[in-house]
């Protein structure tokens, strides 16, 4: 009986010993795919890209602050991140800031990442479509506020809606500083913030010392105040 269990015990040891070596020897190929992908080595990039246990083993030891895998993750990942956005319909000149953007939120968050909750491609095009989300809920409110700018009357020369005359880019900035005068300074910044800076009512509110709910119902009364003042005209 002992020699059965010894020999049972051998033979889970080797096992053991065979599994131990054939991570070492994943490890060693994927630090050795990383120092050529570094090197400029195209085909070394693709291949940690698309075998998910390499790039995810990248993206963990690179929140372990392993310098190789940290200089190597956003080497692989920026130009297939550059194609999915093409691929889904984004701007070519949206794609340097998108992309740039997108990889420093995913370098800032990639703590979260977990394995066990699925690859670090999906993880990444999450935020993608996060960011390129964000820009253009941006764009579409600097959109509105400008075409609000452009059917108000203005003091002594009053735009009509459709007319064709948009402002020009400096009448629009004093059209905007004149409507903005009508606010509390607390409301005015909130306001520039959302509008022109482009922040969330959680990052406002980091800033100012609120809660997003508190932003979130300035910006309301804020709004409400300047569309009155627009569809009157009471600033003349």
């Amino acid at each position: 009986m002992c020699i059965a269990i010894q020999k049972k015990t051998g033979a889970a040891g080797a096992g053991n010993d065979g599994f131990a070596v054939g991570r070492h020897r994943a490890r060693t190929d994927l630090a050795d795919l990383m120092r050529r992908t570094l090197s400029g080595d195209t085909r070394a990039r693709d291949t940690i890209w698309i075998r998910r246990e390499h790039l995810d083993d990248t993206a963990i030891a690179a929140h372990a602050d392993d310098p190789l895998a940290r200089n190597t993750l956003w080497v692989v990942a920026r130009p297939h991140i550059e194609r999915i956005a093409l691929a889904t319909g984004s701007r070519l000149d949206d794609l340097p800031d998108l992309v740039q953007e997108a990889l420093l939120a995913a370098h800032r968050y990639l703590h979260s990442f977990d394995p066990a909750r699925g690859s670090f491609r999906a993880w990444l095009v999450t935020i993608l479509f996060h960011v390129r989300n964000n820009l253009l809920r941006r764009r579409a409110r600097r959109r509105r506020l400008l075409e609000a700018l452009r059917q108000a009357p203005v003091c002594g020369n009053t735009v009509q809606p459709g007319s064709g005359a948009p402002l020009a880019g400096a009448e629009i900035s004093l059209e905007l500083r004149t409507l903005l005068t009508a606010l509390s300074e607390r409301q005015r910044t909130v306001l520039v913030l959302f509008w022109i800076g482009g922040l969330g009512s959680a990052e406002i509110g980091r800033a100012l010392g609120m809660t997003a709910a508190g932003v979130r119902s300035i910006a309301r009364d804020a709004r409400r105040k300047l569309a009155r003042r627009v569809r009157t005209g009471s600033r003349c």
